[in-house]
């Protein structure tokens, strides 16, 4: 079981319920929004761990919310949708998605990939950067990269 929390956001109502009963039922905590803007507002609401988009929405489509998401924060994101041609998987996953599901999909299968995706680590802050990594006309310095 997990206790993790997953962002599911999707405008059609019985995907966000299948999607709910589904993780809820391996122990995923569920938020759901019904569109993009939703799902922008929610993610600085609270600690999420995953994030299902679904590519067509009104409003704020999926890619749009993904590349605005990528622009706060490093969760592992799903793109949910019917779209199978390869240049849409490719516009998502440029977008910043992690994975790519195309509708109808299986539920078991759903739930490894959710599993497997992790937690990509937050970008330090910029004191830290600064601190790890320094030069002067003379020396150069990179904690991080472990060079002189």
């Amino acid at each position: 079981m997990s206790s993790s929390t997953i962002l599911v956001v999707d405008d059609e109502p019985q995907i966000r319920r299948v999607m709910r009963n589904a993780l809820s039922s391996h122990g995923y905590a569920i938020v759901e929004a019904p569109n993009g803007e939703e799902a922008l507002k929610k993610l600085g609401a609270g600690r999420l761990d995953l994030v299902i988009l679904d590519m067509n929405m009104p409003g704020i489509d999926g890619i749009e919310a993904c590349r605005e998401i990528r622009t706060v924060s490093k969760v592992p994101i799903i793109m949910l949708t019917v779209r199978a041609k390869e240049k849409d998987k490719v516009r998502a996953l440029d977008a910043g998605a992690d994975d790519y599901v195309v509708k109808p999909f299986g539920i078991e299968e759903f739930e490894r990939r959710c599993a497997a995706l992790p937690a990509k680590p937050e970008r330090p802050p910029s004191w830290l950067r600064s601190w790890c990594s320094t030069s002067t006309s003379a020396l150069s310095m990179c904690v991080a990269r472990r060079c002189i």
